[in-house]
């Protein structure tokens, strides 16, 4: 059996001041026949979808991570501290979203998703 990872990093800096994001990673599981579950862990929020023959998991950072990542500015801004809820990080049927607050002028943030 072959395995295989696949990660995806977007890194978005805001050139004007209030730009909204939602950052979405999955797939069309209706159309194949899977089933999703919920999967998490120590600063992971994650998802699996499955059928009778391929399980997928798609992870990301949970909302504790994202905050300590903020606390330190890397690539989250410093505001984003105290305001990113487990409501901003959550399991679509399909994948996961991940919705920030609004960007201002000039900042910068980075998100991934890794695919196993």
């Amino acid at each position: 059996m072959e395995y295989a990872c696949v990660a995806g990093v977007w890194r978005i800096r805001a050139f004007a001041t209030h730009v909204s994001l939602v950052l979405k990673s999955g797939l069309t599981s209706h159309l194949f026949g899977i089933k999703s579950y919920p999967e998490t862990g120590e600063g992971l929020f994650a998802i699996s979808l499955e059928n009778d023959n391929i399980t997928l998991s798609i992870g990301t950072e949970d909302e504790e991570y994202l905050s300590q990542r903020a606390e330190f500015e890397r690539f989250l801004p410093s505001r984003f501290k105290n305001v990113i809820t487990p409501e901003m990080i959550h399991h679509c049927e399909d994948g996961i979203q991940i919705i920030l607050p609004p960007l201002l002028k000039d900042e910068l943030i980075q998100v991934h998703f890794i695919v196993t």
